[in-house]
């Protein structure tokens, strides 16, 4: 029931009470700052960085994963944990052993990945800063495009609602059944999420 927060200043947890910093025993470059932070399905904590790859925190020791590891980039600015428990951080996959890094060359769109959502269907959801919005249904990649033909670049956020509509920020908000695309507003959302009540924020 805790609170975690991806801050400049290091990775914070938030009890409702107070305040504890999880990364003050990390001392990344100056330059670097948090952009991400996932709990797994085991109680793990990863820590993504904007030029310091991720760190892996079982709660007792840290673990550094960087481009010497096999991570695909130092810039980590989104984790995703999909259905068989594989670790993404954009293209990078981690399956507890070891990265698989993805690219044009396996079919990839694009190299630049920055977020990943997997929905109820099993189909992922690729998008990326200036790169386009693409799926991949286990066999081929479908990059989504809009009426006009033109397809979402600069995506910044993607989520699946209760319903199985997948909503998007990029040129505005988007929300999309497996048919139509609807323009819901015409600015953009950094973050989007579902709340209980099912409200979208």
């Amino acid at each position: 029931g805790d609170i975690l927060i991806a801050s400049y200043l290091g990775v914070f947890r938030y009890d409702g009470t107070s305040f504890t910093n999880l990364t003050s025993k990390i001392s990344p470059p100056l330059t670097s700052s948090f952009w991400d932070v996932l709990e797994d399905r085991k109680g793990n904590l990863w820590f993504g960085t904007r030029d310091s790859g991720v760190y892996h925190y079982d709660g007792k020791s840290f673990q550094h994963f960087t481009t010497k590891d096999g991570l695909a980039s130092n810039t980590a600015i989104h984790i995703y944990e999909d259905k068989t428990g594989n670790i993404w951080f954009g293209s990078s996959r981690y399956d507890g052993k070891a990265f698989r890094n993805f690219t044009t060359k396996d079919g990839f769109p694009s190299n630049h990945i920055r977020l990943l959502l997997e929905d109820k269907t099993g189909k992922l959801w690729f998008g990326a800063q200036g790169e386009n919005l693409f799926v991949y249904d286990g066999k081929t990649y479908t990059v989504l495009k809009n009426k006009d033909g033109k397809a979402f670049n600069n995506v910044w956020s993607v989520i699946e609602d209760q319903k199985g509509n997948i909503w998007f920020g990029a040129d505005g908000l988007w929300r999309y059944d497996g048919s139509t695309l609807t323009k819901v507003s015409q600015k953009g959302a950094y973050i989007i999420i579902q709340d209980k009540n099912g409200n979208i924020w």
